[in-house]
């Protein structure tokens, strides 16, 4: 039995989940989105406990740096990791995150089935 808060104590301190979509299959100018592959992410070593992703949003062809949004998604213990939301090397062309989780490596994250969905 967990210690944590109850779905009635989160209504009651009004807590609320905000989500957005949109739909990779209708790029536009102004908006894009994608997901890297499930399973097979093209994760890098960049220490014993922290892997990194650099994302290519080359497609989507914005001509400045867009506001990128990013989610960490997977079968196991994404949950426990850190830094998917923050991103570094960014510009029009993509950006780069660290994730830290101790002992991580590319070939757990893929066996997780880890990956990165992101909107921009």
């Amino acid at each position: 039995m967990s210690s944590g808060i109850t779905p009635e104590q989160a209504t009651s301190m009004g807590w609320e989940i905000n989500w957005v979509a949109h739909d990779p299959t209708h790029n536009f100018e102004k908006a894009c989105s994608g997901s890297t592959p499930v399973g097979a992410t093209a994760w890098e070593v960049y220490s014993e406990n922290g892997i990194s992703l650099r994302v290519d949003t080359s497609a989507c062809g914005f001509k400045v740096k867009p506001v990128f949004v990013t989610s960490l998604a997977g079968s196991s213990s994404h949950w426990q990791s850190s830094g998917s939301s923050e991103l570094y090397e960014e510009d029009a062309t993509g950006f780069r995150v660290y994730i830290h989780t101790s002992g991580i490596t590319p070939k757990q994250a893929n066996e997780w089935e880890w990956h990165l969905h992101w909107i921009a």
